[in-house]
């Protein structure tokens, strides 16, 4: 039995690195949506980040964290917490960036009353 002992005690810190890896990926989680139309209605608030892939994506409601969205056709008419990371052909913003946005895309527009990082856009 001594000769086991030392084996078992040679899995501890594998074994306690691995629970402390698995904990910090279930804090990491984020919410993936693909497909056509990838709408978040203005009544819908997601807590975490938004990670948007298809055709268009609007954001009528509240994301707490970012946006990494690409599609044809992005608008933000509601609010997103945190940065703004998107690709498409055409990115309308309407509603508010509260960190950065880093976009890239044909035509971007940003409205009057759009605000990105708190400041109005100019």
């Amino acid at each position: 039995m001594s000769n086991s002992s030392p084996t078992l005690l040679r899995y501890i810190p594998a074994t306690i690195a691995m629970l402390l890896m698995m904990s910090a990926i279930t804090t990491f989680a984020a919410e993936i949506r693909s497909g056509d139309h990838i709408v978040v209605e203005a009544n819908e608030t997601i807590q975490d980040d938004l990670y948007a892939f298809g055709q268009s994506v609007v954001i009528d409601g509240i994301i707490e964290g970012d946006l990494i969205a690409f599609a044809q056709v992005i608008t933000i008419n509601g609010e997103v917490r945190g940065d703004v990371i998107a690709a498409a052909q055409s990115i309308d913003a309407k509603g508010t960036i509260g960190d950065d946005a880093r976009i890239a895309g044909q035509a971007i527009k940003f409205a009057p009353r759009a605000k990105v990082g708190g400041a109005g856009v100019d």
